[in-house]
């Protein structure tokens, strides 16, 4: 997000970010403020984008909607501002649907890599976090 500030501000922010220590809150006031009513999508993880923050920006007009799949908490609260707001869309966890023949196929190529050099994939990094 180095440099998110400068120049025009965009229509669209769109939320694709991991958990880490160095992503809680991430998209807070500071981020959000640089905005002028644009469209916050977040289909990463609920803990990057600080809630409090996103309600000040929608009431100042820095983000005129939210479609929010993931959440800080989760499930979302049945009381929880969010669920009422017209403001925000609220989507079912489904951003990061798998089509089974995409995942026979990807689990058969590990399964071949694996098979054939006897080292299994290593497709996460654990002192990244990611």
């Amino acid at each position: 997000l180095s440099g998110f500030g400068e120049g025009a501000p965009p229509d669209v922010l769109i939320l694709a970010l991991p958990q880490t220590p160095d992503t809680d809150n991430l998209v807070s006031e500071a981020i959000l403020s640089t905005l002028k009513e644009a469209l916050l999508v977040n289909v990463g993880r609920g803990a990057t984008l600080d809630p409090a923050a996103l309600k000040m920006a929608l009431d100042r007009d820095h983000v005129s909607h939210a479609v929010l799949d993931v959440f800080e908490v989760e499930p979302l609260p049945r009381d929880d501002w969010r669920w009422s707001d017209p403001r925000i869309t609220v989507t079912p966890h489904v951003s990061g649907q798998t089509r089974p023949q995409d995942a026979i196929e990807r689990f058969c190529q590990l399964l071949d890599d694996y098979i054939r050099t006897g080292v299994p994939p290593a497709s996460v990094d654990v002192v990244r976090g990611y």
